[in-house]
């Protein structure tokens, strides 16, 4: 049965969910392997945003991506050394699925007037391209 497909699947997504977002299992004292693990679970957040993405589009699960979306926003500020990546894994997102809340579009404008690198301020304008604004 679909429906039963889908709420397995929703399952799945939300315990993978609360595991990548809300376990702070990061508790290494040495500070090299905290970097190591910090850039590991940005990377997974980038390509489970991309899965939820695809999933909203197809119109499997819902809901889930705005959450995604906060929490990313949420973490983005122009002093973040991972800035880029979270500005990577918005750019994947709204590359499927090619809508962002006004509330997140003018947080990327303001960080684009910030002193910020060259290639975090092109992405963003890549992302407004995406958007056509």
């Amino acid at each position: 049965n679909n429906n039963d497909i889908k709420r397995i699947v929703k399952k799945e997504i939300l315990k993978y969910k609360n595991k990548l977002f809300y376990d702070n299992d990061i508790s290494n004292n040495d500070n090299y392997n905290k970097l190591c693990d910090w850039n590991r679970k940005i990377d997974d957040i980038t390509g489970y945003s991309i899965l939820i993405s695809y999933l909203e589009n197809e119109g499997i699960i819902d809901g889930i991506l705005n959450d995604i979306l906060k929490i990313v926003f949420d973490d983005m500020n122009d002093n973040n050394s991972n800035l880029y990546k979270l500005i990577i894994c918005v750019y994947n997102i709204i590359n499927i699925s090619k809508d962002l809340d006004e509330v997140y579009i003018n947080k990327l404008k303001e960080l684009k007037k910030k002193k910020i690198e060259s290639k975090i301020r092109f992405k963003i304008m890549d992302i407004e391209d995406i958007l056509n604004i």
